[in-house]
């Protein structure tokens, strides 16, 4: 067993294998459910913040790069044990359970030597090692126990992720539509910034896809983009996008359908993890019975086996509190999503443009941006936006908050005077089912109000 624990599981009490911890367990699961959903690593971590999860060896914020290393560890991937045990020692073979599954901690993985040593200030040395990882085949399973996830919602997100990479900086300027965001239209790579230096030191900033660099200009039909002029068509875009309220509304139903198919039906799942608790309790009933009889004779391998049914016990129940609370969440989202889209539509309609290039990534991953980019034609505009993960209109307040330094006094002061105070007075008609500002016009009626202060001067294309 490593020296620490992976998250969601802890040393049992002889400390000689892991076990799960139910509430961590269901905070993994709910991200590798988010994630498999549509949600960016970036939406997972404001989620868990705001909601003041729990952070790992109490850090201070909740870490993309965590996150990430969770979805691609083998420890959270259900394993078939006659996938692994042909490389078990014999004794360790015969402890697994064949009709159920694991997780698998690689130990072995890397190799060190020994390549200098450097001199502390206090006279000593230090051994410098350098790490290789050896060959898969070297490396050695340990079975711990499975915690909960089904193999098709850890394929979705590591598929999810799999293009997710860091935004690009350097020295001259921030790449906001990199990392994933943009991508090529023609062969599906993620496309790249490039500086160029004319003969008279002029630089100038262009995306382009990598796989023209890589091998050869040929090689992509797709031209370089200039990085200023792809930017502000993608921000003015985005910004009338979200101008448009009936047509988010309309993604994000499409989105709750998508998401209830993903997550299965939460009474069909609370149905089947109910009888798993059934079965627990009979078998658990028939070791007892077994005891009594005389059949089992050690009351230590008595112990041993109703240890483990209590352990699935446990993993179960914290699979029950995790579906009930996604039932929850499609519940509060369907009485919250026309307030908060509308939040966001009005910070994008008034502030979009005013935003840092850092800020502005910021919202694009918030609301999913895909942007194809096409050689010879405007590019494609995609926002994914996932319902199972839009925050409170309080949450969303305090985005604007966030960033009163980088949006004008006048278009904030807009913001909060025509959109959130107004919308934060709202109440749900429980004859038409429409939520109606209080003393108002039904919110459908309002988007034709929606005043712009985007550059009526842009040259985006």
């Amino acid at each position: 067993m490593g020296r620490v624990s992976k998250y969601g599981f802890r040393p049992n009490e002889a400390r000689d294998a892991y076990e799960v911890e139910p509430e961590a367990a269901a905070v993994v699961r709910r991200i590798f459910t988010l994630v498999a959903a549509g949600e960016s690593l970036h939406g997972v971590k404001r989620i868990l913040d705001f909601e003041g999860v729990p952070t790992p060896e109490s850090a201070r914020t909740w870490s993309r790069q965590f996150i990430r290393r969770m979805i691609l560890d083998d420890a959270y991937m259900p394993h078939a044990p006659e996938a692994f045990a042909d490389r078990l020692s014999t004794a360790v073979a015969a402890t697994l359970e064949w009709e159920k599954t694991y997780g698998i901690s690689w130990h072995n993985r890397t190799a060190s030597e020994v390549v200098g040593r450097k001199r502390c200030p206090d006279g000593s040395y230090k051994i410098i090692r350098r790490f290789t990882e050896r060959p898969h085949e070297e490396w050695i399973p340990i079975p711990i126990p499975s915690i909960g996830l089904d193999a098709e919602t850890v394929e979705k997100a590591r598929a999810a992720i799999a293009g997710n990479l860091r935004p690009a900086s350097s020295d001259a300027r921030f790449w906001e539509l990199s990392g994933g965001l943009a991508r090529c239209a023609h062969c599906g790579r993620t496309m790249r910034g490039q500086n160029m230096t004319s003969g008279r030191g002029k630089r100038s900033f262009y995306y382009v896809c990598p796989i023209k660099i890589n091998e050869s200009s040929a090689a992509c039909e797709n031209r370089y983009h200039r990085a200023e002029r792809l930017e502000e068509y993608v921000c003015r875009t985005v910004g009338d996008l979200l101008r448009h309220p009936a047509e988010l509304f309309r993604a994000i139903d499409e989105k709750i359908e998508a998401e209830r198919r993903i997550a299965r039906d939460p009474g069909r799942e609370l149905t089947a993890l109910g009888k798993q608790l059934e079965a627990l309790a009979a078998k658990r009933s028939r070791f007892l019975d077994l005891y009594a009889d005389g059949e089992i004779v050690s009351k230590d391998e008595l112990g041993e086996k109703l240890s483990r049914i209590d352990e699935d016990r446990k993993t179960v129940e914290a699979a029950i509190a995790s579906a009930r609370g996604r039932r929850g969440n499609v519940e509060r989202l369907e009485t919250q999503k026309d307030v908060v889209l509308l939040v966001y539509s009005a910070l994008a309609a008034f502030a979009l443009e005013e935003f840092t290039p850092e800020h502005r990534r910021e919202v694009y991953e918030r609301v999913g941006l895909r942007v194809s980019v096409h050689k010879d034609r405007p590019p494609e505009i995609e926002l994914t936006l996932d319902p199972s993960t839009l925050p409170s209109v309080d949450s969303a307040t305090g985005v604007l908050a966030e960033l009163e330094n980088t949006i004008s006094a006048e278009a904030l002061e807009r913001v909060h005077e025509e959109f959130l105070r107004p919308y934060r007075e709202t109440v749900l008609d429980e004859e038409t089912g429409e939520w109606t500002r209080v003393g108002g016009q039904p919110l459908e009626e309002r988007e034709t109000d929606l005043p712009s202060v985007m550059s009526p001067n842009s040259t985006c294309s």
